[in-house]
């Protein structure tokens, strides 16, 4: 009986209101002939419209962002919507590939940010990411989390990230397209439409990524990148071996704890072995270092992503453990 009950309910709830499907907010998303609406920023990033499209429409494209600057740059296209209401549940969706046969690295990934103002002006405040990713041969639905829309909200930043991390000259590309945001609070933005079930998954925690050059130290209480001389730790390529080092003025000191699993918040950090003259970078491995000189109990443990003769790309936590 109570499962006639709730049928009935839904039913009922359904046949009352017939418009219980938030409306995309993004005006184009689907690129059906251009990519107005879109903007790119980057010295040395461009945005295209380009016939391919993520369900095979021939009557329709996609958005495809380059990036060709000549070192590691992390760069976006971008558009702003306004109509939010704050207090309500916003998710941001879409479709991604990048083409076969890139000969440099990167990084993409759905970003947004909530504004005070209309216009996406005013005062900004980190919605949510979908986790980097580094290749998608053919294209793949990405969502991030539903987030609930601050008190005073009125506009949203929408960020494509078109992140080059190779330090050499190449051209970095990815295709979007399928782009959705909306309030999610009566019904799910995705309907199964796609067949695609993968989107009502939640994502936990986003990991920060850096890529840091040979000679670049890095502040990440800060997140500021400088010289060897800056910041908690450096990378240096010499001798033919990749080591992080720590040997500079307030700098403390690192140690390799090997291959690990899980999430980098369940480390457990090590009370001694810490090295401060030169830690061999092993990709897959996890360090943990001790955050700089005046920064007692606050600790970095990251993971090495990538390595080479040139850069290292890490991903990283900041914590304090007292």
């Amino acid at each position: 009986m109570k499962a006639s009950i709730g049928l009935a309910v839904v039913v009922l709830l359904i046949a009352a209101n017939p418009c219980t499907e938030a409306q995309n907010l993004i005006v184009n998303g689907n690129f059906d002939s251009d990519i107005s609406g879109w903007t790119p920023l980057g010295a040395s990033l461009s945005a295209d419209w380009d016939p391919s499209d993520y369900d095979g429409s021939p009557n329709s494209g996609s958005l495809l962002g380059t990036n060709d600057w000549p070192s590691s740059a992390n760069f976006a296209v971008v558009s702003c919507v306004d109509s939010i209401s704050d207090g309500q549940p916003y998710q941001y969706t879409g479709w991604i590939k990048t083409p076969l046969g890139q000969t440099v690295t990167g990084l993409f990934q759905l970003t947004w940010y909530w504004y005070s103002l209309p216009s996406c002006a005013g005062t900004q405040t980190l919605a949510a990411s979908t986790p980097y990713m580094t290749s998608a041969d053919d294209w793949t639905y990405v969502s991030t989390d539903s987030e609930i829309a601050p008190a005073g909200t009125m506009s949203a930043y929408l960020v494509l990230r078109v992140y080059k991390t190779s330090a050499v000259p190449g051209t970095f590309q990815v295709y979007y397209d399928g782009l959705d945001f909306r309030d999610t609070s009566i019904i799910f933005a995705d309907g199964f439409e796609t067949g695609d079930t993968t989107a009502w998954s939640s994502v936990i925690g986003l990991v920060p990524l850096v890529t840091l050059l040979s000679g670049e130290g890095y502040d990440f209480s800060e997140e500021t990148v400088g010289s060897a001389s800056h910041g908690d730790f450096y990378f240096f390529y010499q001798s033919a071996v990749s080591r992080f080092w720590a040997n500079n003025a307030g700098m403390r000191g690192l140690v390799d704890l090997g291959v690990t699993t899980g999430s980098l918040e369940d480390i457990t950090v090590p009370a001694s072995g810490y090295n401060q003259f030169g830690v061999e970078a092993i990709l897959d491995h996890t360090y943990v270092s001790l955050a700089e000189e005046g920064e007692d109990d606050y600790y970095i443990i990251f993971r090495v992503w990538e390595v080479s003769s040139t850069e290292t790309t890490l991903e990283w936590i900041y914590v304090y453990r007292p």
